[in-house]
């Protein structure tokens, strides 16, 4: 056990750096102020440390305008992809959002269904694979995904 039991809600996708020295984690809680991927340090033995806020999801389209207002934080993060520069592909209700690797967002690839997971595979690893409702999409990008060997 790397982080005890009662840090999270709802702990759900996770992720490592491509230099492995930072471990992420999504908070899929459905509360204000819990829209955060977080992120540690992670120790030559395995531990981490230094537990932060990396990033703060970003509440969009259908999110925002839901008719329960119970509805509009709810960010849902899921799955969790890094491409080999470090930035961090989410799975969000909004759709897939992607962060630098010091937690700056760049943008929201948007979706019909909500994405649940995604990863990055294809010959040359470019391409980024999002699994969400009943389907499966495949996009070539110009990046090539981090594979933890």
């Amino acid at each position: 056990v790397v982080i005890a039991a009662g840090n999270y809600a709802f702990p759900n996708g996770v992720a490592l750096s491509p230099d492995g020295k930072t471990f992420y984690v999504n908070n899929t809680w459905m509360q204000p102020g819990d829209n955060f991927v977080w992120a540690y340090d992670v120790q030559d033995d395995g531990s981490l440390t230094n537990k932060r806020q990396f990033a703060m999801l970003h509440l969009e389209g259908e999110v925002l305008s839901a008719e329960k207002p119970v509805d509009r934080v709810k960010a849902v993060a899921d799955g969790m992809a890094v491409d080999t520069d470090g930035r961090l592909y989410v799975t969000t209700l909004s759709g897939v959002q992607i962060f630098q690797p010091d937690g700056i967002y760049i943008g929201t690839i948007p979706w019909r269904q909500n994405p649940a997971n995604c990863a990055f595979g294809g010959v040359n690893g470019n391409v980024l694979y999002i699994l969400g409702g009943t389907l499966a999409w495949a996009i070539e990008t110009n990046v090539k995904g981090f594979q933890n060997p």
